[in-house]
């Protein structure tokens, strides 16, 4: 059995173009691997924790100065299924705009609290909306 045919715990991974395979085919830094991974489940997963993780990753990226050589060639086919504010995400941190990409992140976290009244681990059916 091949590693993308099964997942262990849980199944928030379960797309077309597997995350990890979009970070190999990149050559993706692993702080921008760990902040997209976040970014892509946060719905699905941990809700604002992996929002806030997400941020902190590349807040790390930011601090370290990191000049990295990526390639970019795969980035469409990872975004195609995202939500627009996803998509959003991932475009700032493909060009670089860290600070943007951050900013878009405190707005979801920001409009995920304002849903407090919701019950813990509510999923919204029309926005595959997790709030965890």
């Amino acid at each position: 059995m091949e590693p993308n045919d099964y997942q262990v715990g849980g199944n928030h991974y379960d797309s077309s173009y597997m995350h990890w395979d979009f970070v190999c085919d990149t050559g993706l830094h692993y702080l921008l691997g760990c902040a997209t991974k976040y970014i892509e489940r946060w719905r699905k997963k941990d809700g604002i924790k992996d929002l806030k993780k997400a941020a902190h990753y590349i807040a790390k990226f930011e601090s370290r100065e990191v000049h990295i050589s990526t390639n970019y060639e795969h980035w469409d086919l990872f975004l195609k299924p995202m939500p627009p504010e996803e998509q959003k995400i991932m475009s700032c941190i493909y060009n670089g705009k860290f600070q943007e990409a951050q900013d878009v992140i405190a707005i979801l976290i920001m409009q995920t609290e304002e849903d407090e009244d919701l019950p813990a681990n509510y999923i919204d059916p029309d926005n595959n909306y997790f709030r965890g």
